[in-house]
């Protein structure tokens, strides 16, 4: 991410998070990893349902594909 971010590259990233059920609880060593990106990508997103899972890379796609240089995840 630091190399593309560096060199203006597009670059998708998908991560994994802890199930929606244990947010907040102290369970995992969780972070905010949306806001942890907004600052260095053109668009960042945490998919609320796995079924949506599909709609979400297709924005970040076209996202990625669009006007000007920089990263979506």
């Amino acid at each position: 991410m630091a190399a593309a971010n560096l060199a203006g590259s597009p670059l998708i990233a998908v991560s994994g998070c802890r199930p929606s059920t244990l947010a907040g609880r102290q369970a995992f060593q969780d972070i905010d990893q949306v806001s942890m990106a907004r600052p260095v990508v053109k668009w960042a997103a945490e998919v609320p349902d796995a079924a949506e899972i599909p709609s979400y890379l297709e924005r970040a796609y076209a996202v990625a594909d669009g006007d000007g240089r920089g990263r979506c995840i």
